[in-house]
């Protein structure tokens, strides 16, 4: 039969055994977690510069249209000897500039909101990604002074039963 100081240390040993390998699991998923957040925040954040680029590319095609149909009208109107700097003519044109701002302007629009989504969600995954490792550095220090606590349990109640040993108690 053992005695009862080595029945307590040995509680106390197979209780701080536990307590490290949920310390170790929760660091774990902690550490885990923050590298997930971190490498979500590094693709939204490229997900934001390809959404600038695709952006001013759309804006750039919307213009070279534009472009394109000036010189269409312009050609078709000089071959059927219609004037192109006064009268409806310019009517036309200047309508047809007005549309295709408005649409680039939109464009643009919808570019800062998409980028902006992606800016917000590499933000969101950055703060996760922080206070991941801050999850993990409390694992690490809940499971240290949780494994401390119950080696000064022990301690205390092994001195107390020695105590009581020698006292005849």
């Amino acid at each position: 039969m053992c005695s009862p100081v080595a029945l307590v240390l040995a509680q106390a040993a197979v209780t701080m055994g536990g307590q490290y390998v949920q310390g170790k699991a929760a660091y774990t998923q902690a550490k885990y977690e923050q590298a997930a957040a971190a490498s979500n925040a590094a693709l939204a954040r490229d997900q934001a510069q390809q959404s600038l680029e695709l952006t001013q590319k759309e804006a750039a095609q919307r213009y070279r249209a534009e472009s394109q149909l000036e010189g269409q009208q312009q050609a078709a109107m000089g071959a059927n000897g219609i004037d192109t700097t006064f009268g409806s003519a310019v009517s036309v044109q200047r309508d047809d500039k007005m549309i295709a701002g408005e649409d680039v302007n939109n464009i643009y629009t919808a570019g800062r909101n998409r980028t902006t989504g992606y800016l917000m969600d590499a933000y969101n995954y950055r703060e996760k990604a922080a206070a991941a490792h801050s999850a993990a550095k409390s694992a690490g220090w809940a499971t240290a002074l949780g494994m401390a606590g119950t080696a000064l349990g022990a301690a205390s109640q092994t001195n107390k039963m020695r105590a009581q040993q020698n006292f005849g108690g």
